[in-house]
């Protein structure tokens, strides 16, 4: 069987077949679209009542050490997994996002 006589164009199917198998397993067809989103998070130590000024004024050091290596060229990503103070795996979560196809999808 040459590869031409396999094309999907030659399985004999009418476009009514070929449309009525794609209702069916629309599944099989598509992928949800995803957002994936990165945080740097440099936390401000407290008591839970008091923010100890020294410890606000060392957390705007670091944060103002993260700019300057972001603003000199380093990885966002490196700097979120070697900084970051994330509860998120790697400073990543993941969510999908509606399509503006998406019948679920608000309208404004």
């Amino acid at each position: 069987m040459a590869l031409d006589d396999r094309s999907p164009c030659n399985l004999g199917l009418t476009e009514e077949e070929a449309r009525r198998y794609y209702d069916e397993h629309k599944s099989d067809f598509t992928t949800p679209a995803a957002i994936t989103l990165r945080e740097l998070v440099v936390n401000v130590p407290t008591d839970g009542k008091n923010v100890n000024v020294a410890s606000d004024e060392e957390t705007r050091k670091k944060a103002d050490a993260v700019l300057a290596r972001l603003k000199a060229g380093e990885a966002f990503e490196k700097l979120v997994t070697e900084v970051s103070d994330s509860p998120l795996e790697s400073g990543m979560a993941r969510a999908p996002r509606r399509s503006s196809r998406d019948p679920g999808r608000k309208r404004r």
